[in-house]
């Protein structure tokens, strides 16, 4: 499903520190859970991989190129993400699925409490944050070189935990 699934704890009362660092894998789970980075094999055009599956973001991008989205529609963003371009349409058996899809999307973020607060980088959220990402078309605000990216990043009082998936083609 992810590309890259990592948490790190908090380091003090900016979040978009923690994302960075989560980025820049310097992060560390805090509960010593098992961490996903699967970013895409190197590719001669672009600089980001395994090694690098971001490039360093300036703690500005994540007030520019992140949007904050309700947990309903961050439910719905994890979902997408395991769609080919992020789409509902390219998921197998969506219909039938989506609410098994939903629950897991939900256990995903529920490590993160009920007062979460999650941010994405699809531009549809940049005026609302109910979005509803099953039917949005949307622009995404890269934070790699591939061909784009898209996630969710996920921030309560102790942890800080980034969703992502690149495409390459």
């Amino acid at each position: 499903m992810f590309d890259f699934a990592v948490v790190t704890g908090r380091s003090g009362e900016d979040w978009r520190r923690d994302a960075r660092a989560v980025m820049i894998l310097e992060g560390v789970d805090p509960r010593g859970w098992l961490q996903y980075n699967g970013a895409p094999s190197p590719d001669p055009s672009t600089w980001c991989d395994v090694t690098r599956p971001f490039l360093p973001p300036h703690l500005s991008s994540f007030d520019t190129d992140v949007f904050e989205v309700s947990r309903a529609s961050a439910v719905q963003q994890i979902v997408v993400l395991q769609g080919e371009w992020f789409t509902v349409a390219t998921i197998p058996d969506f219909a039938e699925r989506k609410e098994a899809l939903c629950a897991q999307a939900e256990t995903v973020l529920s490590r993160f409490g009920p007062d979460a607060a999650f941010y994405t980088n699809s531009g549809a959220a940049l005026d609302d944050p109910d979005v509803d990402f099953f039917t949005a078309d949307t622009y995404y605000q890269c934070f790699s070189d591939f061909l784009f990216d898209c996630g969710v990043i996920a921030v309560s009082p102790d942890e800080v935990g980034v969703f992502w998936r690149f495409h390459v083609e």
